[in-house]
């Protein structure tokens, strides 16, 4: 009886909750009076499963899980597009604006994820916190002031900008179509182009459009920054990165920045005291020098150790199932000798995170037992550390961090990474003359300039350039060049020529593979094995990523991924490198 009880309160419980939602929603996409008593709020069906799809890649782009993330639903309402509810709880779109979102045809999606990550702005920005507050203290003077505050319109273009970023960062082509979407869903609700409290209608078209050119120059900065850490360049990458946080604040930004500062007090030790590579994990997907630390060499590794582990923790605080972070983590408590904490974090806490996102984190359980075994040594256990390395190799022969290290372990192991190959000077689109002669003819003619962290200025050139020169030598590329903001300045600059992702040529036409004097092509697509082949042997330096690795060949970098857990590792961008 008790249980049929429940089952019948069941859906009065529903009812009751959508009604309290719709009388109290803290944002909408719109502000459109209407009768909502009757809303009711859904969570089924083929429509409901397609947008929560959506809305779950949101949240995972976002990656920060430090607060409960809003329950989605679809809403019967026909008022307010999307709307978030004003305790935060809840976020729904509503019917009618899931059918105007199917009226785009293949860009479905990418409105959806444009109307929906507005209103996940709103939630991550906390625009709620003012309401709540003044309705809890009411009668106070404070309260009295903030709710006279007009902040609504800053806070619903924040919403539109950041909101489009992370649909953008999910894998969403948002901009392009979002002025069209904005004029689609004003005609369809039937909206005044200035209302109160929002960006008038222009004003939204106008930033999402701009908004296009900000994004590609954040994803740019990530790009050159992941490069100036795998050629060494750590003041640069630093300071890229942290140009990126002053903008968006995210797992990956702050991974890739504790990897900078690891990578850095590694170059303190002794070739003979840490001969060996570490699987740490580069995300690829988005200061300067005079440090401070002293002279004292043991004590500059541990600061920077130290603060390695700081920007870790900073990324697993926003979102507690990055796995990457917890392996980069270990590997710097490995560093400070901490071999259980270091343990712990790469073969407990790294793993798990890794084996419940398998395609997501492809290399990392791997990678922690490359540097499980690494571990086994520190602890004078050398046979099980070279027995743990070269099952590793049984499993994956091209496996190259693992197979160094090994060699260092056991002088008798011989590997073909041991060779070391030597790629041939490549050519980007038309830059015919070096980095060097480019930068030199074309120095004031770039797309933009502009001052970055650290004392260190960033140009790029880019085939949007009105120089017709410039434009048709990079048509399917980008030129960069970083360089000290004081001309006088000892350090050199960097030049980066790097493929764009539509890149269709080639490196060098009628390549022969050496094992068999047949021709082959590297393109994009390219398997690793055929880089190798070619190149007549493995890179310099590998760096690892969730889910392939970065091989640097002196002045070439090539970027390989694999797609799923077990897929082939293939060639999908390069970039050739000045300094």
């Amino acid at each position: 009886m008790l249980r049929t009880l429940k089952l019948l309160l069941l859906p009065l419980c529903c009812l009751l909750a959508a009604q309290v939602l719709a009388q109290n929603t803290g944002y909408q996409f719109i502000a459109k009076s209407g009768s909502e008593a009757q809303m009711k709020l859904i969570s089924e069906g083929a429509d409901y499963q397609k947008a929560n799809e959506v809305y779950q890649k949101l949240v995972e782009a976002r990656g920060d899980f430090r607060f409960e993330v809003p329950t989605f639903y679809v809403s019967t309402g026909a008022s307010k597009v999307a709307f978030i509810s004003a305790d935060s709880k809840s976020i729904a779109i509503e019917e009618q604006a899931l059918e105007l979102c199917k009226k785009q045809g293949e860009n479905f999606e990418n409105a959806l994820a444009a109307l929906l990550g507005h209103e996940l702005i709103h939630f991550y920005e906390k625009h709620l916190w003012k309401d709540e507050f003044t309705t809890d203290f009411q009668g106070l003077d404070i309260s009295t002031t903030l709710s006279a505050f007009q902040d609504r319109v800053l806070n619903e273009t924040q919403a539109d900008y950041l909101g489009g970023f992370l649909a953008y960062s999910a894998g969403y082509k948002v901009f392009e179509g979002l002025p069209h979407l904005l004029d689609q869903v004003y005609k369809e609700y039937k909206l005044n182009h200035d209302m109160r409290g929002y960006p008038s209608l222009k004003d939204r078209q106008t930033l999402a459009s701009r908004s296009v050119e900000k994004l590609k120059g954040l994803v740019e900065i990530f790009e050159m920054a992941n490069v100036m850490t795998a050629i060494g360049r750590y003041d640069e990458a630093r300071a890229l990165y942290r140009q990126i946080l002053g903008d968006y604040q995210g797992r990956e930004i702050y991974n890739n920045l504790g990897i900078v500062t690891l990578l850095e007090a590694k170059s303190y030790f002794e070739e003979k005291d840490m001969p060996y590579q570490l699987p740490v994990e580069l995300e690829a997907g988005f200061a300067a020098s005079g440090r401070g630390f002293g002279d004292n060499i043991e004590e500059t590794r541990k600061s920077l150790l130290n603060e390695a582990i700081t920007y870790f923790n900073y990324a697993i605080g926003l979102d507690v199932g990055y796995a990457p972070a917890y392996l980069n983590k270990a590997c710097a408590y490995f560093l400070l000798d901490d071999i259980p904490r270091a343990r712990f974090y790469a073969e407990t806490e790294a793993v798990a995170k890794a084996n419940a996102a398998p395609n997501r984190f492809a290399n990392t359980p791997t990678d922690a037992e490359i540097l499980g075994a690494l571990l086994l040594n520190a602890e004078g256990n050398k046979s099980e550390a070279i027995a743990a390395l070269k099952k590793i190799m049984d499993k994956d022969d091209e496996n190259s961090i693992a197979a160094h290290n090994l060699m260092k372990l056991d002088p008798s192991y011989s590997h073909s990474s041991a060779k070391k190959g030597r790629a041939p000077n490549t050519r980007i689109d038309g830059v015919k003359d070096g980095l060097n002669t480019f930068w030199l003819n074309w120095e004031l003619d770039y797309d933009f300039e502009k001052e970055l962290n650290g004392g260190i200025r960033l140009a790029r050139w880019s085939g949007h350039s009105e120089v017709a020169e410039v434009k048709e030598a990079l048509t399917y590329s980008t030129f960069f060049a970083l360089y000290p903001s004081d001309r006088a300045s000892d350090t050199d600059p960097v030049f980066l020529h790097i493929t764009n992702p539509d890149y269709t040529g080639i490196f060098r036409k009628n390549m022969r593979k050496p094992s068999d004097n047949t021709r082959v092509d590297i393109k994009v697509g390219s398997p690793r094995s055929d880089l190798v082949d070619v190149f007549r042997g493995d890179p310099d330096k590998v760096i690892g990523l969730p889910n392939g690795e970065m091989m640097i060949y002196r002045s070439l970098v090539l970027f390989v991924q694999r797609d799923t857990k077990d897929g082939p590792l293939t060639l999908r961008r390069w970039a050739v490198v000045s300094k």
